[in-house]
């Protein structure tokens, strides 16, 4: 068993949600937006990600090779599975280019139409290097590898319990 961390990442309105896309400028995506994601992956170690509906700057999260290879597998340093919300995958010959590993719900597209249907080839060694990525997570969800982190539920119950008392909410 493994927590899933959705939804990756900007996914911060309901409103056309299948196609908006956020226009955010580097800095403020990598010091706002993906600061929580970035901490989870290095405190929590969890093993699936979920990709968001949404574009970010015109690119659908599930098919951006920056958010997916550069941050989450290389600069986050994530072994996990990186799976698409619910029926988000647009472009699958994109996606499996830039780094999704499952696309929910399994399509039932044909894999030998891809490259005919799909905007962007991917090659042979995406494929191979997708299989890998699902071998290594799988692996440690089947071994019930542990994180490591260790906290004590008591205390950061009573502090929670301290929040709640000492907030005021105005209705």
């Amino acid at each position: 068993a493994s927590a899933c961390v959705k939804h990756y990442a900007c996914n911060n309105q309901e409103n056309y949600r299948l196609t908006n896309s956020s226009e955010i400028s580097l800095r403020a995506l990598n010091d706002i937006y993906l600061y929580p994601f970035r901490y989870v992956f290095k405190h929590a170690n969890p093993k699936v990600v979920m990709t968001s509906y949404n574009k970010i700057n015109g690119v659908y999260v599930n098919e951006s090779h920056y958010l997916l290879q550069r941050k989450i597998r290389e600069e986050y340093n994530y072994k996990g599975l990186i799976i698409s919300d619910w029926t988000a995958v647009v472009d699958k010959g994109r996606t499996i280019s830039a780094g999704l590993n499952v696309e929910m719900p399994p399509s039932k597209r044909d894999f030998s139409d891809l490259d005919q249907s799909f905007n962007v080839t991917f090659t042979e060694a995406d494929l191979i290097e997708r299989k890998r990525e699902i071998d290594v997570a799988l692996s440690a969800i089947l071994s019930k590898e542990k994180c490591g982190i260790e906290y004590d539920f008591d205390k950061i119950h009573n502090e929670a319990r301290m929040l709640a008392r000492n907030s005021l909410v105005l209705i």
